[in-house]
């Protein structure tokens, strides 16, 4: 279960509970990374959007229910404190590093609609009716990408292990041809959700010690 494209490799399936949080999570954001820091969990996943070092955007999901920002920073804590879970690092091209912001921050319009029964013509006609600025993420059980769209027209792809921005896709490794595939629709906000203060080794000591407050009463 992910909620973004993997990037380019940096770290990938450490065991977050031999590490020490957050302090972890300040080293990572603070050695200047551009990318993401995303956490699998068996039944939600959780990942981090990191701009030059700086913490810009979180989103966590479990079924239906979703978090972004301050929200996601907290549940990421509790799944991190209450079970094992794997930590993927990755690292993105500049550009593509607020396209996965405002997805974190966006309106999902349709989540988890099944890719084959898209209509794709009546999709792409409402988008350009619309001027429809953000993203569509098709995704699989093995695969995920993201198409971008700027005012109804797609602006650039971001499939699994690229880490930037494509003009195109390989149609004969689709995500669009898995059986299990699916689609969301999420929708760009004028004005994202905040994390100016969580951010700073302070704020996510805070946070991280008030949801173990929540969890040992």
């Amino acid at each position: 279960m992910r909620l973004l494209p993997r990037g380019r490799s940096v770290k990938s399936g450490l065991d977050a509970a031999r590490l020490k949080m957050p302090e972890t999570l300040v080293k990572l954001a603070s050695s200047g990374l551009t990318g993401t820091i995303g956490f699998d969990g068996d039944d939600q996943c959780g990942v981090l959007c990191c701009e030059e070092g700086q913490i810009v955007a979180a989103l966590w999901q479990q079924d239906d229910q979703r978090h972004s920002g301050v929200a996601a920073l907290q549940a990421i804590f509790r799944l991190l404190q209450s079970r094992s879970c794997p930590l993927q690092l990755y690292r993105f091209d500049a550009d593509v590093l607020p396209l996965l912001q405002q997805v974190c921050h966006g309106e999902h319009l349709a989540c988890g609609q099944v890719l084959d029964w898209l209509d794709v013509d009546r999709l792409l006609a409402e988008l350009r009716r619309t001027a429809f600025t953000g993203a569509l993420r098709l995704y699989s059980a093995r695969q995920l990408c993201l198409i971008f769209y700027r005012d109804g027209r797609p602006s650039g792809f971001c499939p699994d292990d690229a880490g930037g921005l494509t003009r195109r896709l390989e149609l004969h490794n689709s995500v669009a041809l898995e059986p299990d595939g699916r689609f969301d629709l999420i929708r760009s906000v004028a004005r994202p959700d905040r994390l100016a203060g969580s951010t700073t080794g302070a704020g996510l000591e805070k946070l991280w010690l008030g949801v173990w407050r929540q969890l040992n009463p």
